[in-house]
């Protein structure tokens, strides 16, 4: 259930989050409560946790304006998820190495690319609006080309998971999460450029150069809108065509029809802003880390690479603009992560998961992460639990 924080700030901070803010991520907080055009209150989602400008696991309402730097650099980021029709016990333990060099070489990882972009990218329709991009990155069609297919670095992921609740009956699940790529954190810094200058000329004191506006209805505005749909549709294309190269594997590797295998699919977006309706009134809302929850969304809500995936459904509460957290959110960061951990934690805490357990990600041990059912308890009252999902392997980028 949420807490109102007490502080003096010029709109409330309602929170879900599972443990004591930091002095540091309560200051955070309260500077988003107190920049100019946000109403009537902010929301901080149960996992919660530090980043510069805005927690992670923010949802922010504006009117009037968006923060183009509270959305990020890694515009549209999100999670796909499809169930297989393929049962479990089809992925047989000597099988999972195997299987996971291949997403490896399918879907490029870390800084890596496709040299030779194939026919599913060259194919996406969005190509066509390229030349109404901003004119800095038009220069960068090929590097957008031979990154789209590719799951990038950071936190990003492809995981294959079971139904650890249904035993024998359990089918298979394709999970993966990614964003726009370089392109997308260019255009995030090219439009956060243009909102200072903008702020600047404004005459509007802002609590710092993060809070950068952009009013709707001008030139400015339109410009970012239109890059930012545009980031967001090249994200969604970029999990496309990673899942859709996964499945055509396993329907070769189990001799299925690639056409008949996919059950259900669900996606969802935690990078992003939207104009909605709360509370009677027209807003912006940005969700920094956090997804839509509305009446009958599905979400996907993962833990750590060594812990449970949930597949919820929103219940729209309007106290969190009709949001949830997007994962379980880190509890430290990824320098102490290092600093703390050994590759021997990192093969105890992942035991039964086919990935690399090298030491190279360390900074993703599962010791590193809240615990991902105390944050769906927390919750509660924003998303129903529909599917407990469990990795067997795990694909990230180091």
């Amino acid at each position: 259930m949420p807490l109102t924080l007490n502080t003096n700030t010029q709109v409330p901070i309602v929170s879900w989050a599972t443990r004591p803010m930091t002095g540091e991520e309560q200051a955070t907080a309260c500077q988003v409560a107190n920049a100019p055009f946000v109403q009537p209150h902010v929301a901080l989602m149960a996992d919660v946790h530090h980043s510069s400008g805005v927690l992670v696991g923010s949802v922010i309402p504006t009117k009037g304006v968006v923060y183009p730097s509270a959305v990020g650099r890694d515009i549209g980021c999100g999670m796909l998820a499809r169930k297989l029709t393929l049962r479990a016990d089809l992925f047989k333990p000597k099988k999972l190495a195997r299987a996971r060099a291949e997403i490896e070489r399918l879907v490029a990882v870390g800084t890596n690319y496709h040299t030779n972009p194939e026919d599913d990218v060259l194919g996406w329709s969005g190509w066509d609006r390229f030349e109404q991009l901003h004119p800095e990155v038009r220069a960068d069609h090929q590097r957008a080309l031979t990154q789209m297919g590719t799951l990038g670095d950071g936190n990003h992921f492809i995981e294959i998971c079971v139904e650890p609740d249904q035993g024998r009956e359990s089918n298979i699940w394709v999970v993966l999460h990614s964003g726009s790529r370089g392109i997308g954190h260019q255009l995030g810094e090219i439009h956060f450029e243009s909102a200072k200058i903008y702020t600047g000329q404004s005459g509007i004191t802002v609590p710092n150069t993060f809070f950068s506006f952009l009013r709707e209805g001008t030139s400015e505005f339109a410009a970012y809108w239109s890059d930012m749909q545009w980031a967001m549709d090249y994200a969604q294309a970029n999990r496309a065509i990673m899942m859709a190269r996964i499945i055509s594997y396993f329907a070769e590797l189990f001799q299925q029809d690639e056409n008949s295998i996919v059950a259900q699919t669900i996606e969802c977006v935690h990078n992003y802003v939207a104009r909605e309706r709360h509370f009677g009134e027209d807003v912006f809302i940005t969700r920094k880390g956090a997804i839509r929850a509305g009446v009958d969304d599905f979400g996907i809500v993962p833990g750590s690479m060594g812990a449970s995936t949930y597949i919820v459904r929103g219940l729209a509460n309007p106290l969190s603009f009709s949001s949830c957290s997007h994962g379980a959110g880190r509890k430290m960061s990824r320098t102490k992560a290092k600093d703390r951990f050994s590759p021997a934690d990192l093969a105890r805490q992942t035991q039964g998961v086919e990935c690399d357990k090298s030491g190279r990600l360390l900074e993703e041990i599962p010791a590193a992460y809240k615990n991902i059912d105390e944050v769906m308890a927390a919750q509660s009252d924003l998303v129903h639990s529909v599917t407990r999902l469990k990795q067997i392997i795990t694909v990230k980028s180091y």
